[in-house]
């Protein structure tokens, strides 16, 4: 995993879940890998685009979000809050990778159906996850790059 910790190095994590305990656990788990880039939380779905917004004021290239999405959120699923994304014109190409406890197939399929890049069910390992990234193709792109 060499070469794909080297491209995650500049990546920029966003992830939204409404569960802190999972988002406590997915950064230690990036951290413990090496990765020690940015890792910023939201655990509101409708506040996605201004945290984006944010980010780019802080001077972050929108081209390094790596969007970790939790499909299962009460205000505003993961599906609602893709459709979203796919939608808007400054964030349609960001790479996304849906999560779920659930693995039921029609789940897994709407994910792909409405554009992610990747989905994981929860509870998953270190291995699952950073495979689940590293074939996502905007990862694969910069993996040929470097």
């Amino acid at each position: 995993m060499g070469d794909t910790k080297r491209s995650l190095l500049e990546a920029t994590f966003v992830m939204v879940d409404d569960d802190l305990d999972q988002i406590f656990s997915t950064r230690r788990r990036v951290r413990q890998e090496g990765i020690v880039n940015r890792f910023v939380s939201e655990s509101r779905p409708d506040r996605l685009f201004e945290t984006l917004g944010d980010l780019i004021e802080m001077g972050i290239d929108r081209s390094s979000f790596l969007l970790l999405l939790d499909v299962n959120m009460p205000r505003e699923s993961g599906f609602q809050t893709l459709r979203k994304i796919r939608a808007h014109p400054d964030f349609r190409d960001m790479p996304v990778l849906m999560f779920s406890a659930s693995g039921n197939e029609s789940d897994i399929l709407e994910a792909i159906d409405l554009g992610c890049d990747g989905y994981v069910v929860k509870p998953f390992t270190s291995e699952e996850f950073f495979s689940a990234i590293s074939s996502i193709p905007q990862v694969k792109k910069r993996l040929l790059i470097q």
